[in-house]
C-alpha cells in the first residue's frame, strides 16, 4: 500500500510541475476489458506441416478473436479546454490461433500454441468535457515496450514431438478513441501495435516410438534450408470497456 502511495505521489509531482497545476486534479485508477481482434500479418491464415505444427513458417501467424485486461494509473486535470491525463499503464492480452487449426491439434492429442503479449506503456488522455458530464469523448496515445510468449507446441501420436521458441520484447504503441459514460465507466476502441517480435525454435524434440529421439529442431529445418529464426509484427483493434475509480 505504502508503495502504491508514493507511485501516486510521484505521479501527481511529475504532472503538477509540467504542466502547472490546476483548480480541478484527481488521481485515478482505471480497469479495461480488452476483446482484441488481430489485423495484418498477426491474422494471416497459415498453413502446417506433415507432423501437424505451425514451425518456424508460421508461428506467430493465424491469430483469431482474444482478451484482456489493463490496469492504468493516471492524474487527471482542468487545462480549460478539456481534462488531460498522463497515465501509466500495464496489460495483459491473450490470442489463441484458428478453429481449424486448434481442431488438427486435439486429433493428434497435441498441445495447442497461444500468444500471449504484456504491454508497458505510458501515454496521453485527452478528453472534451464542455458538452456534456454525462458522455464525455477521449482520444489518447501511448508508447511503451511489449513482451511476447508463446507456450509452444507439440502431438502425441504415432510420431511424438515437442517444439518451443524463445521470445523477446518489443517497441509498442497505442491510438484510441472513445467515450466516458458518467463517472465510472468506458467504452472505447484503440489500434495496438505490440511492435516487432523475435522468435527463435529452441527445444525441438521428435519420439517415433521406437526408442530414437532427434532434434527435430535442426533436422527439419536444415532440411527445408529454413531459418531457426523468424521476426513477427502484432497488431489488435480492440474494443475496451473500461471502469474508472
Amino acid at each position: 500500500m505504502k508503495k502504491h502511495n508514493s507511485f501516486k505521489a510521484l505521479l501527481v509531482a511529475v504532472a503538477m510541475f509540467a504542466f502547472g497545476g490546476s483548480a480541478f486534479a484527481q488521481v485515478e485508477s482505471s480497469i479495461f476489458f480488452n476483446m482484441n481482434m488481430p489485423v495484418g500479418s498477426f491474422a494471416k491464415d497459415a498453413s502446417m506441416y506433415n507432423y501437424v505444427n505451425l514451425g518456424n513458417k508460421s508461428i506467430g501467424t493465424d491469430a483469431i478473436f482474444g482478451i484482456g485486461g489493463t490496469y492504468r494509473i493516471g492524474y487527471v486535470f482542468d487545462i480549460q479546454i478539456g481534462l488531460i491525463e498522463p497515465f501509466a499503464e500495464a496489460g495483459f492480452n491473450w490470442n489463441r490461433i484458428s478453429g481449424d487449426n486448434r481442431d488438427k491439434y486435439d486429433a493428434y492429442r497435441g498441445r495447442v500454441p497461444n500468444y500471449f503479449n504484456i504491454p508497458l506503456m505510458l501515454g496521453i488522455n485527452y478528453r472534451y468535457d464542455k458538452l456534456s458530464e454525462t458522455f464525455v469523448p477521449y482520444g489518447e496515445f501511448g508508447l511503451g515496450y511489449d513482451l511476447f510468449f508463446t507456450n509452444g507446441e507439440g502431438k502425441d501420436n504415432d510420431i511424438a514431438y515437442q517444439l518451443s521458441y524463445k521470445t523477446n520484447g518489443g517497441f509498442a504503441w497505442q491510438i484510441g478513441a472513445g467515450v466516458i459514460i458518467g463517472q465510472y465507466f468506458s467504452v472505447g476502441l484503440s489500434f495496438v501495435s505490440y511492435g516487432n517480435h523475435r522468435i527463435e525454435y529452441t527445444n525441438g524434440t521428435v519420439d517415433n516410438h521406437a526408442g530414437i529421439e532427434y532434434d527435430a529442431n535442426l533436422t527439419e529445418l536444415n532440411s527445408k534450408g529454413e531459418a531457426a529464426i523468424v521476426r513477427r509484427s502484432f497488431n489488435n483493434l480492440t474494443i475496451k470497456l473500461g471502469f474508472h475509480f
